[in-house]
Order: structure tokens, then sequence, then C-alpha cells
């Protein structure tokens, strides 16, 4: 009976062994291609220079697997997006019944953020992304809502506009981006400092590591700790500030003109005789349009 037993399908074990190859040589284009995007942009850097920098003897291995430019652009926006929902989602949880609409904007803006600060180390995502928000066609394409690669990101988005119901949705929607800038420029820049003491193998610690932290605790890098807080601080107060607007559109229906002086104030223009220049702005006359 000893000679019926078998050792497994060997057919199968092939493309078993074959599947694997391929998912390894897929993993290690995407982190090569983050990585060359993040330091030399997106339109300087070829597949072919791709599959190289990954170790691939075929020049066409990143062609192969993705196609084109664009499509592995997704593939890297892909694959930060599942580790990044999923930590997003934990602290969106704990943003929920915070009490004051100020704590709830706090907590939600850390829910943006900490993500992101998370990665530092592990690749060199950030950089990535500040390199991609600068192509705004490129990023519109990618971030389309039907691809729900960034639901979370959505989501938390939504929480926001709903915690400031009096604020214009122009306004709203053109601070929350210059934030989300901030945010991810200065990230960038942090990560660009601290890109030699990246983890060597980012594709595979990204799936566990970084999504382990909690930061309820401070981590172990305290400059990087208070870089987040100060960005969770100074994105908040951008989004909560009063606005001078209570409808959309009041400055460019005229309702505003920005002051102006006339010749008899013009030392104040010159920075000569301070004390002659207390009239108050509301006093001077409106600049003709």
């Amino acid at each position: 009976m000893s000679g019926l037993t078998t050792t497994g399908d060997p057919s199968r074990n092939k493309r078993r062994r074959s599947y694997d190859r391929g998912r390894t040589t897929r993993d290690a284009l995407i982190a090569t291609a983050e990585r060359l995007f993040a330091e030399r942009g997106l339109d300087a850097v070829s597949l072919r220079e791709i599959a190289a920098a990954a170790g691939s003897h075929n020049t066409g291995a990143a062609q192969y697997h993705f196609g084109d430019k664009e499509r592995l652009l997704e593939a890297i926006f892909e694959h930060r997006a599942t580790v990044l929902n999923a930590r997003r989602s934990v602290l969106l949880a704990r943003a929920t019944g915070t009490g004051t609409a100020q704590a709830t904007i706090q907590a939600t803006v850390e829910a943006i953020v900490w993500p992101l600060a998370e990665l530092v180390g592990y690749g060199q995502y950030v950089s990535f992304l500040a390199r991609l928000q600068a192509d705004h066609a490129r990023d519109h394409r990618i971030r389309r809502p039907e691809s729900g690669m960034d639901t979370t990101f959505r989501q938390a988005r939504d929480i926001l506009r709903h915690a400031l119901p009096t604020l214009p949705e122009s306004v709203f929607r053109r601070r929350f981006n210059l934030a989300m800038r901030m945010a991810i420029a200065a990230l960038a820049d942090y990560e660009r400092v601290h890109a030699t003491e990246a983890q060597p193998d980012a594709a595979t610690n990204l799936a566990t590591d970084p999504a382990g932290r909690d930061p309820a605790g401070p981590p172990s890098d305290g400059e990087l700790h208070d870089l987040v807080t100060d960005l969770t601080e100074a994105m908040s107060g951008m989004l909560a500030a009063p606005s001078s607007r209570t409808t959309t559109g009041a400055v460019r229906s005229g309702e505003r003109r920005l002051p102006t002086v006339d010749a008899s104030h013009a030392d104040c223009q010159s920075g000569e005789d301070a004390e002659s220049c207390s009239t108050p702005s509301e006093q001077l006359p409106n600049r003709p349009r």
C-alpha cells in the first residue's frame, strides 16, 4: 500500500511556486517604485528602471505585472490603503462620541494624520503622496470615489464637515485641502530626512508593525510625536477658525473690499512716523473697482 502514498500534485505545486515568485516580484516592484517615485518624481522614472532597481533580470517585469505607469501608481496606493483603512477605522471609532465639536474635530484629524505618520520608516509612502498630490490630474484619477481605496479618509472628511455646519462648503473644502497639503508636506519632509533609517523590507513589515502601533501612547520617536501633535492642533485650528464669510462667494460679490490709503497717509506705507498711522482701517476710503 505504501506505493499508493502521494506527496501532492506536482503540477499544482509548480503553479504555487510560480505564483509565490510572481507575488514576491510584484511586491518588490511596488516597494521600489514607491521609493524611486518619492525620490525623483513620477515622470522621472521609467518602468524599466524600476524593474532593474528591484533586482529583476527581466527589464519588462514592471510592464508585465502592471501594464503601464498609471496602474503601477494605483497599485502603490492600493498596497498602502489596506493598512491605512484598517488603522484609521479603529481611530475613527474612538473619535465618535467624544463630546464637543472641537473634541470631535481634534480626534478626527488625529485619525487622519496618525496612520500616515506611523508609516514613516516603512518605505517612503508619504513622500510618494507628496509627489502625487502635486500632480493634480493623476491624484484625482487615483483617488476617484468609485475606487473605494480611501474609504476611511472620505469618512473622516465627512465627520469633519458635519462638525462644522456653519462653514460654507467652498470654505471647508479649501481649508481641508490646505490642511492635508500641509500635513503631507510636513510628514514628507520629516520622512526624507530620516529615509536612511527606513526598514529594508518595507513591503513585508508594512502589513504588521505600523498597524500594531497605538498613538494613545508615545511612539519611540519623540520628534515625530511632537510633529504630529503640532500638525493636528494646527489643522484643527485652521478648520474650526471663524469665517468672515457667512455665505459662499461673499467676497466675489463685492460685499467686502480691501481698504486702501490716500496720499495723506503715504508715511504709513513707507514705514515712517508710526504714530501717524493710527487711522482705523475702516475709516480709510475703499479702492475703486
